[in-house]
């Protein structure tokens, strides 16, 4: 079994995770970090719960939950760099440790994500961990190439 913790993302990470996002290339999803402008670190003050995924002792991810200005909902995004750690497992229990985390400060917050709806092997690990599909929609990529997606929520339970 593959143990995996979390720590606080820093600036010095940045770099790391564009390697990592250069490295997986077309696999890669649409988003490698927060949406947050100009965000480098893990900054749970500013709504922002950045962290580096470890698997048995190595960095091989980021996983993020951002609370979005005005809302009493946060957006969760999450990324391994490398395809051989994909259907492991690992991003599942990272992002149960991320959620838990985050509900730790913001108990009452729905917590949503947008995945490709090609990418079963996702949604099915979001599945896994609570989310359900709330919506669907496209988005046409600065290529023209209209990717179809589903909006997933995690919600709050009291």
């Amino acid at each position: 079994m593959t143990a995996i913790s979390l720590r606080p993302v820093s600036a010095s990470d940045l770099a790391t995770i564009d390697g990592w996002a250069a490295a997986i290339g077309g696999d890669a999803p649409s988003r490698t970090r927060p949406l947050a402008a100009g965000a480098d670190r893990h900054d749970p003050a500013s709504g922002l719960f950045w962290n580096v995924v470890i698997a048995d002792g190595r960095e091989v991810g980021t996983v993020w939950i951002e609370r979005l200005g005005g809302q009493c909902e946060a957006r969760l995004g999450v990324f391994l760099g490398n395809t051989a750690h994909f259907g492991r497992g690992i991003g599942q229990t990272a992002l149960r440790l991320a959620i838990t985390e985050f509900r730790r400060a913001h108990p009452g917050e729905s917590i949503s994500l947008h995945v490709r709806d090609s990418n079963e092997r996702a949604v099915r690990c979001y599945r896994a961990v609570g989310f359900e599909i709330v919506d669907t929609g496209s988005k046409v990529l600065p290529s023209g190439e209209r990717v179809a997606f589903h909006t997933m929520t995690l919600a709050c339970r009291p």
